[in-house]
């Protein structure tokens, strides 16, 4: 079985622009380059990527986790995950349903905003992941042990879809 490489984006998003931005990247709507994105979804938000944008500030504000504080700038209000497949796997219907698998690990608890993009030599998937809960409005906070376990579960989701 070949490496399916998940990386973090270590990009905050603390703006409510940066956070359009990226949503409208994800959409393949950015004009600062052509895109090439496949399929794109939302999870807990609406399918057009400024809808979807407004809903997840709008979670991070009803929750008072947007914005600065006491002077302070705000913290990571996204976090941006990019699953890349081996040039393998060429086959974009699997990697949508792979991009669905992986977004159910967070979207019974969190906004997931994702796309399969096609503009590079393999396929990928970008996440944007709310950092507020729409549940209870806490904030994730994950250690580097829980972040490990998280990247390990959506890897075996990834090769339960891919390599069954």
């Amino acid at each position: 079985m070949e490496n399916i490489i998940i990386k973090f984006v270590k990009e905050p998003y603390r703006r409510d622009k940066d956070i359009q931005n990226l949503l409208c990247y994800i959409a393949g709507e950015c004009d600062s380059k052509e895109e090439h994105t496949r399929y794109c979804c939302g999870e807990g938000v609406p399918l057009a990527p400024g809808k979807a944008a407004r809903r997840m500030i709008s979670v991070q504000k009803s929750f008072g986790k947007a914005g600065r504080k006491y002077g302070k700038k705000a913290n990571r209000r996204i976090y941006h995950y990019i699953v890349s497949f081996p040039l393998s796997v060429d086959d974009a219907n699997c990697v949508k349903l792979v991009a669905m698998e992986i977004a159910d690990i967070f979207s019974g608890q969190y906004q997931v905003y994702y796309g399969v993009h096609e503009d590079e030599a393999h396929l990928h998937i970008h996440y944007a992941i709310n950092a507020v809960s729409y549940v209870d409005g806490k904030k994730w906070h994950k250690s580097r042990k829980e972040i490990e376990k998280l990247e390990a579960q959506m890897r075996e989701r990834a090769g339960e879809v891919l390599w069954r």
